[in-house]
C-alpha cells in the first residue's frame, strides 16, 4: 500500500479538533496555598474583586493572570453571592435535620392534617403543599422508604 501524494503536508498541518485549554491555579492571597483549580474560560471571564464558589466555599478574586496557566489568588469571602454560575453551596446539617423530620411527619400523619399543617406551619401555598405531598406519596409507593439523615437510598445496577 502506498501513500496517497501529499498526505503528510495535510497529516502535519490538521493536528486534530480538541482545543487546548489550560487549568488556572487557584492559591490564596495570603500564603499561597492552594486551593484548587478554575478553567480558562473562567479565568478569563473574572475580574479581580469578582467573589465565585470553589467546593462550599466562597472566594473574592485579588489577582487575575492573562496568561495561559497562571495563578488566581484570592481571598476567603462568607456570605457574598457569586458572578459565576455553578453549583449552589451544601446546605446546612441543622437544614438537612429539618428537611429530614418533615419527610418522616409527612409520611406518617393523615393527608388532609399534614397539607393543613404544610400551609400554617411553613407557609407553603395549597399548590405547594399538595406537590410535598404527592413527592413523598410517589416516593412510598415506589420503594416504601424515604431518605433521612440516618438512612441513604441508592440503587445498586447488577448485571
Amino acid at each position: 500500500m502506498k501513500a496517497r501524494r501529499g498526505a503528510r503536508l495535510t497529516a502535519l498541518t490538521s493536528g486534530g479538533a480538541i482545543p487546548e485549554t489550560a487549568d488556572y491555579r487557584v492559591v490564596t492571597e495570603e500564603d499561597r496555598t492552594l486551593v484548587g483549580s478554575v478553567n480558562e474560560d473562567f479565568a478569563i471571564e473574572s475580574l479581580a474583586g469578582d467573589v465565585f464558589l470553589l467546593g462550599n466555599t466562597s472566594w473574592r478574586i485579588r489577582y487575575c493572570p492573562r496568561r495561559r496557566g497562571g495563578r488566581q489568588r484570592c481571598s476567603r469571602c462568607a456570605g457574598v453571592d457569586s458572578f459565576w454560575l455553578g453549583e449552589a453551596p451544601g446546605r446546612t446539617i441543622e437544614l438537612s435535620d429539618e428537611v429530614s423530620q418533615l419527610r418522616l411527619e409527612m409520611s406518617e400523619r393523615p393527608s388532609a392534617e399534614m397539607r393543613q399543617a404544610l400551609q400554617t406551619d411553613c407557609g407553603a401555598s395549597g399548590w405547594g403543599a399538595e406537590q410535598a405531598m404527592n413527592y413523598v406519596a410517589a416516593q412510598k409507593a415506589a420503594i416504601d422508604v424515604l431518605p433521612t439523615t440516618k438512612r441513604i437510598l441508592f440503587r445498586a445496577v447488577l448485571r
